[in-house]
This record gives structure tokens, C-alpha cells and sequence, in this order.
């Protein structure tokens, strides 16, 4: 699914009949973008515009004028449309070992919600990092999901539960370690590069530094 959908005309016009259905059905998988051109009565205000940003799943917008913008703010939903285009991935609830031995399976379970518009549309990685709090020095854990991380992770308006199980290095010194989580770019060329991973929405829980997002500690034995 890599051809997705520009409407450039955003608010102007309203679908009907099959292709309305279609698009629906499509942007759960694609990528949805475009910008508004000029007002259209009600249709530009905040009640009819989040109906659409959610039923499309929009990703991306450029607002190249002033007027929507003005809108937007004095209806109350600016803010939340730059919060939600895209994925906008929290944390519920994480579950971790309180100790786990060297060798043997690492299983954390933790509920993530997406109260963001759209999916990711790019294939991620999904780690979990174990970093040495004596030593700093942190072992990446790439876990094994059986899927597309793309439908692995939360869709809109989806709360999950996931299953994270890697195998703790039988070499990995002892000791206390923090344990975290890193949804890196799917690149080569950016999966080290802390501004490219999925930061988390959650107040306390990102490393803006790795790009790392907080769920713990635990344990080596």
C-alpha cells in the first residue's frame, strides 16, 4: 500500500455514495494528506472538520492561509488537529519483571492507545532496551512481533494490549538496569537517530537524547 490520497480542497465539497465508503476503507492503510483552500460555511468548522480529519484518517496538512487557521483557533480545535494528525501514540499501563535471569525470556506487557488521527504508514522497529544503570551501557532487544509493526502497534482511537518478549543476553553483566522502549525509523540510515523514533505522548516517559520512552526498572541476575 504504498499510493495514498491528497485532497486538496479539504472542507470544500462532501463525498457521497461509493468513493466516500472507499476512501474510508483505504486510508486505514494509506496516507492521507492535502490542505483547505477556502471556507465553506459550517463545513469549516470545528465540529464538520475533526468528523473528517477522523473519518479520512489524515496524517499531514498544509494550511497555507490564515483564515483556517483563525477558525480553527476560536472553535477550540487548533491545538488538537496539530496533536492528532498522524499517530499519536500513550502509554496506559506497563507491566515489567521485577528481576529476570540471564539466558531466559523478558516478557513486559504494556497497553498503548492511539488517540491520534491516522497509523503509522511506515514499517517501524519495535525494542526493548535494557541499559546498565552502574555502567550506562544499554543492549537493544529487537522483539520478534509476527506482523507488520504497522498493524502491531495501535490504530485510531485503539487501546492494545502488547506482548514484548525478548531474550536477556546470557553475557549481559548483573546488575540493576532501566528498561525501555524505542520505536525506531524503519531506515538504515535513521534507525540510530534519536529525533527519528516515536515519541511517546505520555508527560515524563521520553528521552529526547536516545529517543528512548520509559516504562521501568528491573533486575539482571
Amino acid at each position: 500500500a504504498r499510493i495514498g490520497h491528497m485532497n486538496d480542497y479539504f472542507t470544500i465539497d462532501s463525498w457521497s455514495g461509493g468513493s466516500r465508503e472507499y476512501m474510508m476503507r483505504d486510508t486505514a492503510y494509506t496516507v492521507q494528506g492535502g490542505e483547505p483552500i477556502r471556507t465553506n460555511g459550517t463545513r469549516s468548522q470545528c465540529p464538520a472538520t475533526m468528523g473528517e480529519l477522523q473519518d479520512y484518517k489524515w496524517s499531514t496538512m498544509n494550511i497555507p492561509g490564515s483564515d483556517f487557521s483563525a477558525i480553527w483557533r476560536s472553535g477550540g480545535c487548533y491545538d488538537d488537529i496539530q496533536r492528532r494528525l498522524g499517530y499519536r501514540f500513550y502509554l496506559n499501563r506497563a507491566v515489567v519483571p521485577g528481576s529476570v535471569n540471564k539466558g531466559q525470556t523478558l516478557t513486559a506487557r504494556i497497553n498503548m492507545g492511539n488517540d491520534g488521527f491516522a497509523r503509522i504508514y511506515n514499517p517501524r522497529g519495535v525494542e526493548l532496551v535494557l541499559r546498565n544503570r552502574a555502567s550506562g551501557t544499554v543492549t537493544r532487544l529487537p522483539v520478534a512481533l509476527g506482523q507488520d509493526s504497522r498493524l502491531f502497534l495501535p490504530g485510531p482511537a485503539e487501546n492494545k494490549e502488547l506482548t514484548l518478549s525478548v531474550t536477556v543476553p546470557a553475557g549481559l553483566a548483573s546488575g540493576a538496569y532501566d528498561l525501555l522502549l524505542n520505536l525506531p525509523d524503519g531506515h538504515a540510515n535513521l534507525r540510530d537517530r534519536a529525533a527519528y523514533s516515536i515519541r511517546l505522548a505520555n508527560v515524563g516517559t521520553w528521552e529526547s537524547n536516545t529517543g528512548y520512552n520509559r516504562l521501568g526498572s528491573l533486575t539482571v541476575n
